[in-house]
């Protein structure tokens, strides 16, 4: 009787915030470290006042087998949210994501810097893996670096996301642009793909313009 008890005053205590709507309250963010154990992040949401109490946040967690569960990053809670809720997206990892864009006509030394300075990912790390022989060539790409083959474009990443994950999302990028009929177009003109970046990469660094890599890219097709 006790045990149930118990339990059911923790999943009503799970459904009620610290704060409500109208308190209006501010967002908090939060940093869960990496090995973090779950009593460790427990206590860390209620010194922020996210959490009434951690005990039962402990209890919370159990119920779903949390402990060495939840995921390591930079998450937005606010103390009108549920501890339900806070829990889930700590068990998803459902981290803060930040805006970072990659300006047309960035070298891959230019990108690693705005990487870095976004705190994204180590401008060393992104360089290296960037001339990474192996890994380029798991991503299809038949060159020395992947010069010309990150598109410019807005991502949203995670602080800390590794270098590997951030050039494949932008090589995937674009993958999207270059489309099978956009290949056939290339090889009508007797071009490789990789000339074809080759010489978008070539108009992008020209100091006067009248048209860009980017656009040049996006309209190759057509032209």
């Amino acid at each position: 009787m006790i045990a149930a008890t118990v339990v059911y005053q923790t999943i009503r205590w799970a459904e009620g915030p610290v704060l409500s709507e109208s308190d209006h309250p501010v967002n908090k963010i939060v940093v869960i470290r990496e090995g973090a154990t779950f009593l460790q992040a427990a206590a860390l949401l209620e010194r922020e006042q996210l959490i009434r109490s951690r005990s039962r946040f402990v209890i919370l967690g159990k119920s779903q087998d949390a402990d060495r569960k939840i995921q390591p990053g930079e998450y937005e809670f606010n103390g009108a949210m549920p501890p339900a809720e806070i829990l889930s997206k700590l068990l998803t990892g459902r981290v803060l994501l930040h805006a970072v864009t990659i300006p047309e006509g960035y070298t891959i030394t230019q990108i690693a810097d705005v990487l870095n300075e976004q705190r994204i990912t180590s401008s060393v790390d992104f360089l290296q893996m960037a001339s990474d022989r192996s890994f380029i060539k798991a991503l299809g790409i038949s060159a020395e670096t992947v010069e010309g083959y990150l598109f410019p474009d807005t991502y949203r990443f995670a602080r800390t996301t590794p270098a590997k994950e951030v050039i494949r999302t932008m090589v995937d990028q674009l993958g999207r642009v270059v489309t099978e009929e956009w290949q056939t177009r290339a090889k009508e003109m007797n071009l490789t793909v990789h000339q074809v970046l080759t010489l978008a990469s070539v108009i992008e660094k020209k100091p006067v313009r009248e048209t860009n890599g980017h656009t040049f890219l996006r309209s190759f097709i057509i032209d």
